[in-house]
Parts: C-alpha cells; structure tokens; sequence
C-alpha cells in the first residue's frame, strides 16, 4: 500500500505543478523514456 500512495502523491504533485520545461529539456520524462 505505500508504493501505491507514493504513486498517487507524485501524480497528484504532477498534476497540480507540471513537468518543468528546463528539466524536461535536460532529462525528458518517464513515460517518454518509455516510448
């Protein structure tokens, strides 16, 4: 139950705040990595 509420807080957080496009620009992100 505790990796599926740490999912849910970083989901939560990135849907309120975004990804930023600085660190998208230098990292990408998860799902794109993915994909």
């Amino acid at each position: 139950m505790l990796y599926a509420g740490g999912m849910f807080v970083a989901m939560l957080i990135e849907a309120v705040f975004g990804w930023p496009d600085g660190l998208y620009d230098r990292m990408g992100h998860p799902v794109t990595w993915m994909g």
